[in-house]
């Protein structure tokens, strides 16, 4: 069995492209009424302006240049502005040692923003905020959140020991663990060992650099956020938060509820909830809903008609004849052939379920997955493995200190299938295995007690939420005097980051907080549209391809467009040649064939151009579900022309040969001839390999 089970209880994904897929924890964070409960800052924290720490051309980008906004290039110090903010390490000592927080101001377009800005929580804990919202919201890429930016700043800042902020509690180990299992057939148990083992050395090696990992808390958390609206000179600030993010905004809420204007709580994390006890039902609830959707829907029960049944059974399967699945870190491009049994699937579902995006592509996943496919995991699981931003030295440093103290009894698993039961009491287990070494001292009891507070609060979740269900919204708000929360009949974990209608009962909400915004849109909300057979045309390969250029990433179309370019010069060149030689009274006589040679040089390059410009077209315009697996049945016409460009290509070499046999033109045209046979050949090889030819 593969690591990714295990991930599950780290995995904050910074959903750049696919939403955003963030490991919910519901830890809980309090603050007693007593001083102890929430550590308040004593001294000015101090803010130092420096150069941003990510790139504003994000490695995604590739050849496409600089991030772009709708007023132009994104310039650091006009859009958007970097520093550190130096906090103390623990804030009940503020002359003892200070630690640093990375923080990006997003500017507001506006000439005359809002006072107080909107400052964002990520979830996780040990997730990226600013990785994961900088270049969506430089980008304009979040829905509608543009607007949002036009009425105040967005200030996005790295929790301490996440990716940016300094020291990262970065575990190195994981990766190492993860290249060295991949292809590895482990037990359950066994694979549950190692990660633990990898975690723990994790927590030694910081231990040993002089990391206070005692320091690395919600409570310590929730007090930077207020040395950072101090610093920055704010007098009230909007908090939003998902996920995890939930909880640390309600522990804020409760130690700092005169600095708060309003809260956004995103896929809601409650204080008084443990949802390491919870995660199992939750798990299976998502599931059901997502059985129970495709039920409802006529294409898709036609489709599938035994979702659920084929879905256990296909774990079943899996964990007793485990599959193979090429996959490819998309950093360093090293090719693993991955190990995918039962466990890991279900797995993979689990997360996919957090972006709503995808939810239309699962149950042909599923499907897929019982004929032997895995199109949809190849493409997006690697995102998920391979993300080098979770700081999970962070993670266990919060989490053990807030919902570490449960017993594996207290997660009633009797009633679940034992297809999920089974590997999450192996979970469960483990975690408290690297708690129990990892010597995090707990929070103080009051911790856990629910949050009231006056202070005006929106509430949203996804129907499809597969670890904060809508019903942890509703007990937070039980206690929140002045809430207004909202469950999504489509959405999954995150609504902010996928929906339009999220955005604008947000963008309501922060013009007034203190009245109900109009949620009006809730009632138009769309239904998913099933991705079924009769809608695609499966080509993993094109499907990989595509999904690359979606996300900005035109390597895989780099060669071939550059072949391309070389073939379609000889619309400029060959005329102008043969002008030269018309003027020196050469080359007349020659044989048709070597005269039709590079009409059919440039018909070449014209039909590979068109097979590229329709695949991105498609790209651009095509429902991105379906090219998760393929082509868009009604574009099945570009088939046809890599196959003609094939052929054409083969002519082509065949008139090459002939010419230099046979003594056409003179040498330097023979050789740019040779030139543009070569291209053609590259061409169509290239097509070959990203699948344009064959499957």
């Amino acid at each position: 069995m593969t690591q990714l089970t295990s991930h599950l209880w780290r995995a904050t994904i910074p959903f750049r492209r696919l939403a955003l897929l963030i490991a919910g924890l519901l830890l809980a964070l309090v603050l007693a009424a007593s001083a102890a409960a929430a550590p308040a800052p004593q001294s000015a924290s101090a803010f130092e302006a420096a150069p941003c720490p990510f790139p504003l051309v994000p490695e995604e980008a590739g050849a496409l240049g600089s991030i772009v906004t709708g007023a132009g290039r994104v310039v650091e110090g006009r859009d958007v502005e970097c520093g550190y903010l130096s906090v103390p390490l623990r804030h009940t000592n503020p002359n003892g040692p200070q630690i640093k927080l990375a923080v990006a101001i997003i500017k507001s377009t506006s000439d005359a923003p809002a006072p107080d800005p909107l400052v964002m929580l990520q979830g996780g804990p040990g997730g990226s905020t600013i990785d994961t919202y900088a270049s969506l919201f430089l980008l304009n890429a979040l829905p509608d959140a543009d607007k949002i930016r036009a009425e105040r700043d967005i200030v996005l800042f790295d929790q301490r020991g996440t990716y940016y902020s300094q020291p990262a509690l970065i575990c190195q180990e994981d990766f190492e663990l993860l290249d060295q299992t991949l292809e590895q057939q482990l037990s359950r148990e066994e694979s549950a060992r190692r990660q633990a083992a990898a975690s723990l050395a994790c927590r030694d090696r910081l231990a040993r650099a002089g990391v206070d990992l005692a320091a690395y808390n919600s409570l310590e958390n929730a007090a930077d956020i207020d040395s950072l609206r101090r610093a920055l000179g704010y007098d009230k600030i909007n908090l939003y938060g998902v996920s995890y993010g939930t909880l640390l905004a309600l522990h804020t809420m409760r130690a700092y509820p005169d600095t708060l204007r309003s809260v956004i709580l995103d896929s809601v994390a409650p204080p008084q909830l443990n949802f390491l006890v919870d995660a199992p039902h939750s798990q299976l609830r998502a599931f059901d809903e997502l059985f129970q959707a495709c039920l409802q829907d006529a294409a898709c029960h036609a489709a599938y008609p035994d979702l659920k049944q084929v879905f256990f059974d296909t774990v079943d399967k899996l964990n007793a004849t485990p599959a193979r699945v090429e996959i490819a870190d998309p950093k360093t491009g090293r090719r693993y052939n991955a190990v995918v049994d039962g466990d890991t699937f279900s797995s993979i579902l689990f997360q996919l379920m957090y972006p709503s995006e995808l939810l239309a592509a699962l149950p042909k996943m599923i499907y897929d997955a019982r004929d032997g496919r895995f199109t949809l995991p190849a493409q997006v699981w690697p995102l998920l493995l391979f993300d080098r931003t979770m700081a999970s030295g962070m993670y266990y440093s919060v989490m053990c200190a807030e919902d570490g103290n449960f017993r594996l009894e207290d997660a009633d698993l009797s009633s679940l299938p034992p297809e999920i039961a089974a590997p999450e009491a192996t979970q469960l287990q483990s975690f408290l295995d690297v708690c129990k070494g990892w010597q995090s001292p707990p929070l103080p009891p009051a911790s856990v007690a629910p949050v009231v507070s006056n202070v005006p609060t929106l509430l949203f979740s996804g129907r499809f939420d597969p670890i904060t269900p809508p019903t942890y919204a509703q007990t937070a708000a039980s206690s929140l005097r002045q809430s207004y929360a909202y469950t999504f009949p489509w959405g999954g974990h995150g609504a902010f980051s996928s929906n339009a209608c999220a955005t604008q009962i947000v963008q309501a909400f922060l013009a007034n907080p203190t009245q109900a915004p109009d949620a009006s849109c809730l009632t138009s909300e769309p239904a998913p549209s099933f991705v079924t057979p009769a809608q695609v045309i499966d080509r993993p390969r094109l499907a990989a391809t595509m999904h690359a250029v979606g996300n900005l990433d035109v390597r895989p179309i780099a060669l071939p467009s550059a072949l391309i370019l070389v073939l379609d010069s000889v619309i400029l060149v060959w005329p102008v040649s043969w002008l030269v030689n018309r003027v020196r009274r050469r080359g007349r006589g020659q044989p048709w064939l070597a005269r039709l040679a590079p009409w059919l040089a440039a018909l070449t390059g014209i039909v590979a151009g068109l097979f590229l410009e329709g695949l991105a077209a498609v790209t651009v315009l095509g429902e991105r579900t379906v090219l998760l697996f393929g082509l868009p049945s009604n574009a099945g016409w570009l088939l046809w022309l890599p196959p003609l460009a094939a052929v054409l290509t083969i002519v082509l070499v065949a008139l090459f040969i002939a010419a230099w046999l046979r003594g056409w033109w003179g040498r330097p045209r023979r050789i740019y001839f040779a030139i543009l046979a070569l291209a053609a050949v590259g061409t169509v090889t290239s097509f070959a390999v990203m699948g344009g030819l064959w499957k």
